[in-house]
């Protein structure tokens, strides 16, 4: 399974996002997500050739089109790989995207990630208007707002060294299948996780999902104090096969995850001048993954 997401903005007051998701290659995509700001009505809804907003929208370039078709609707043989149609806005401005297209992509050479979704001001004649447009645009009018679709691990990454990096100079990043991490092995999990830490795993929806996480903002921890002075000595020295209960991950009062260091993990972020240290975890589908950002 592929998932991607695309953040809209564009015209005051206009922005969404929409979330694609395809299980395998020969499987239809699924697109959902709603848009707000909207006059009511009809709009056309498609995907452009260019993942290039820097000079807003108009930089998205044509419909992706890479089997030189002419533009149609989603249903139609004949069509643009980008026609989605129109989307109908509520008499409030808000559109539910519910689309479920054949020919849109995640895999292979005809991705749609790096592309960009844009929503238009007017309705899409799907081809049949007799416009001069009608046949490259569907005449839908001008373009109220974009954003390009990225894949959603790639996403969730980026967002959290966002929210983290404010006035950092070390960063690390971690990404684990769930399932890779043995949480029936009892030597790995007394190596790596102090009895706290168990202990909340055990308690949660999802043990394994948890222990997960926490193994990643482990890893993304090291690697966050290594890059934080870049002419510092080597500060880990116990090796790759180090246990890892010495850089704890707690839940602090407000609910994020805090990072409490004991023994030679504390000594090492000492010497590698380490103030503070921040974590965000997420996980989607059958991974988790985990942002450090070290001051």
């Amino acid at each position: 399974m592929v998932k991607a997401v695309a953040v809209l903005r564009g015209d005051p007051g206009v922005e969404g996002e929409v979330t694609l998701v395809q299980e395998n290659e020969s499987s239809p995509i699924l697109v959902s997500g709603t848009i707000r700001g909207l006059a009511p009505g009809k709009h056309g809804f498609h995907i452009h050739q260019f993942g290039d907003n820097t000079n807003g929208c108009t930089s998205a370039g044509p419909h992706f089109n890479p089997h030189g078709k002419t533009h149609g609707a989603p249903c139609d043989e004949e069509r643009h790989v980008g026609d989605l149609g129109n989307v109908i806005a509520s008499s409030a401005g808000v559109v539910n995207v519910d689309i479920k297209d054949a020919h849109v992509s995640l895999f292979g050479i005809h991705s749609v990630i790096g592309r960009t979704f844009v929503i238009h001001a007017d309705e899409d004649d799907l081809g049949k208007g007799g416009h001069d447009l009608s046949a490259t645009t569907g005449n839908a009018g001008g373009r109220l707002a974009c954003g390009g679709a990225k894949d959603q691990l790639k996403c969730l990454a980026e967002n959290q060294a966002h929210e983290l990096l404010t006035g950092a100079t070390g960063v690390g990043v971690d990404i684990e299948l769930i399932e890779d991490i043995n949480i029936e092995n009892d030597t790995f999990i007394e190596r790596n996780f102090t009895l706290r830490e168990q202990e909340y795993c055990r308690s949660q929806p999802n043990p394994h999902a948890s222990f997960a996480g926490k193994w990643c903002a482990k890893e993304a921890v090291i690697k966050a104090v290594s890059s934080l002075d870049l002419d510092c000595p080597k500060v880990w020295t116990k090796g790759a096969a180090a246990p890892l209960d010495e850089i704890e991950i707690v839940m602090a009062t407000s609910g994020a995850p805090s990072v409490v260091l004991h023994g030679d993990a504390r000594a090492a972020c000492e010497k590698a001048g380490v103030l503070q240290i921040k974590v965000s975890i997420s996980h989607i589908d059958a991974f988790a993954i985990a942002t450090a950002i070290t001051h």
